[in-house]
């Protein structure tokens, strides 16, 4: 049953709610946002939510999005999370610059029935993140059955002149596996190695989605909101005719200046927005074929749509004129990487059917520790087998600067833009990078000294390799 609710207005520093279902159902925001002004199926920000009543086996209603939670840099957060599943969850604020208790580890996971309280300054720079779940062994169900939501953080220049819902569109792109009409989730054995694949492709939980638009400028919020499958995402006109687009941010923020791109990988838990310029016309979001690097084992079996194959993800049909918003300066370019004292090496690879880092793998209770310093700089290699598949690899709790990518396959050599093998999406602060088979990726990670004593996971955000183990802490000491 879908019904409504109307929101309290709260002050700032009050207490907010997440109330969990499979579903987000409802959260309070400071402030008075309007209904985004477009056609487009696109995530409300939170003025009048959605109620959903969600079974333990319920799923995201098609075209019901979790609200976008919109925060300014330097606000403070409290708010709440209450269980309403039957089973363990704990929300995850990925790319957040937080403790270990704000950040969710996993081993807070609260039972159904209890609630857990969020308090924290938001420290980060403007850009698009994610809330999700992250409670070990159940976070590939819960998110792909629907709990994920962005959280759009702002400063005083951060909008560039465009508006959330008009010219500024987020598009959450997700696949779901539908078998007579109805999504399942039911991954097999080799689909807890390989990653379970959908055979259809939604943008912010509808398929085949339209957005109709106006001629003009648009800042297009790229979200791979995926269990596992890449893509490598441009844009066509209706006769093929490649559009540019115009890179301006990544996972943690803003480049130093935008870079002009015809086509773009982006991994689970990947962010990457444009600016596009669109004519009267029609235009299409496509997945651009590539090769998906499998292990050569079927991954999602016949069910599936093949990952590395061209297909439509979305179509744009434009009408009139618009907007036209010149985009020359953006406001915070991201810091140099300070210098390492410390190099450590992670080495991905599959020992049996278990996907492993440095040979570990986790476990609950037991888990397994890389211990740093506080007020350390480490240069850390990752260093996927060649007898591999593609790796997101997410560290909780600090940024990451990409310094150089070696032995790429050549589809990603091909896309480098330095004579360090970095893709343009490398060049900005992240939080998820993508490791290919036989390839070394040399990271930045600056540890600071408010975070002792805490554990912050570094995994795979292929959500079957992360729920079959493929994650270990990292110590702060």
């Amino acid at each position: 049953m879908i019904t409504r609710r109307r929101f309290l207005q709260i002050g700032l520093g009050a207490g907010a709610m997440l109330a969990m279902g499979f579903t987000l159902q409802y959260i309070l925001r400071t402030g008075e946002v309007k209904r985004p002004e477009t056609s487009a199926p696109v995530p409300p920000l939170i003025k009048e939510a959605t109620y959903i009543e969600a079974t333990a086996s319920g799923y995201m209603a098609e075209g019901v999005l979790n609200p976008t939670i919109i925060l300014r840099r330097g606000q403070r957060v409290d708010m709440t999370l209450k269980n309403k599943l039957t089973e363990p969850t704990i929300v995850h604020w990925h790319g957040f610059d937080v403790n270990w208790h704000n950040d969710a580890h996993p081993s807070f996971a609260i039972t159904p029935g209890e609630s857990y309280n969020y308090s924290f300054d938001v420290v980060n720079r403007a850009g698009t993140y994610l809330y999700h779940p992250h409670p070990h062994g159940l976070t590939a169900k819960q998110f792909y059955m629907g709990q994920l939501g962005l959280v759009i953080v702002e400063d005083s220049g951060s909008d560039l002149g465009f508006k959330y819902g008009v010219n500024d569109l987020p598009l959450v792109i997700s696949d779901r596996r539908f078998i007579g009409g109805a999504p399942v989730y039911n991954p097999t054995p080799m689909e807890m190695i390989a990653g379970f694949l959908g055979n259809a492709v939604l943008v912010n939980g509808v398929k085949d989605a339209v957005f109709k638009l106006s001629g003009g400028s648009y800042r297009l919020r790229l979200v791979n909101g995926s269990n596992a499958r890449l893509y490598m995402l441009s844009i066509v006109k209706k006769n093929g005719d490649v559009v540019p687009m115009r890179l301006i941010a990544v996972d943690q923020g803003f480049l130093a200046r935008p870079i002009e791109v015809r086509a773009l990988f982006l991994a689970p838990a990947e962010r990457a927005e444009v600016v596009v310029e669109l004519g009267e016309g029609v235009y299409l979001l496509k997945n651009t074929p590539f090769d998906p690097m499998h292990l050569e084992m079927g991954h999602g079996m016949q069910e599936a749509l093949p990952e590395g194959s061209e297909y439509t993800i979305a179509t744009f049909l434009v009408e009139g004129k618009g907007e036209a918003v010149p985009v020359e300066a953006l406001s915070d370019p991201p810091p140099e990487p300070p210098k390492p004292t410390r190099t450590r090496r992670f080495a991905l690879s599959l020992s049996g059917m278990q996907w492993t880092i440095n040979g570990m793998f986790w476990n609950a209770s037991n888990p397994l520790f890389e211990h740093v310093s506080v007020e350390g700089v480490e240069l850390w290699e990752i260093v996927n087998d060649k007898a591999s598949m593609p790796h997101p690899m997410h560290l909780h709790g600090f940024p990451m600067w990409i310094i150089e990518r070696k032995d790429s396959p050549r589809q990603v050599a091909e896309l480098a833009v330095d004579n360090r093998g970095r893709l343009p999406t490398d060049l900005g602060l992240k939080d998820t990078v993508l490791i290919w088979p036989g390839e070394t990726v040399k990271i930045v990670v600056n540890f600071d000294a408010k975070k002792r004593g805490q554990l912050f996971p570094f995994h795979c955000h292929n959500l079957e390799h992360e729920d079959g183990g493929m994650m270990i802490n990292i110590a702060v000491k």
